[in-house]
């Protein structure tokens, strides 16, 4: 965490340094530093697709079950992070959209998951 941190900090501080000089600058090396966040932020996904994959052996759950959920959570975070970049960039509309598009998304891959715990309920 302590890296992420650093990232950020050194890319606000060199973002803001570069606006003095040109305004788009500073919008180019704040995405390119959520990017390397991002990047190292995904590194530390395998974790939890162990944790999950561990659980998944406990319980008996259908493996495609745990595939969506994988899905639905990159959806969650590619959504978050191109909403974020869109809100910094000035573009608050485009934003919306995006994570609208994100929800809607995930609501869609839910059904086998919502289906299944239907049928369970009431079988």
């Amino acid at each position: 965490m302590i890296k992420i941190a650093a990232v950020a900090v050194i890319t606000v501080l060199v973002a803001v340094f570069c606006k003095e000089f040109k305004q788009e600058y500073g919008m180019y090396i704040s995405v390119a530093g959520c990017v390397l966040i991002m990047l190292m932020v995904a590194g530390r996904l395998s974790g939890i697709t162990e944790l999950i994959s561990r659980f998944s052996t406990y319980i008996k759950v259908d493996s495609s079950y745990i595939g969506i959920l994988l899905k639905m959570l990159g959806i969650a975070f590619v959504a978050d992070f191109s909403a974020n970049i869109c809100k910094d960039a000035g573009y608050s509309m485009v934003a919306g959209q995006v994570e609208l598009a994100g929800k809607l998304s995930i609501l869609l891959l839910s059904t086998p998951i919502l289906n299944a715990l239907l049928d369970t309920i009431l079988g």
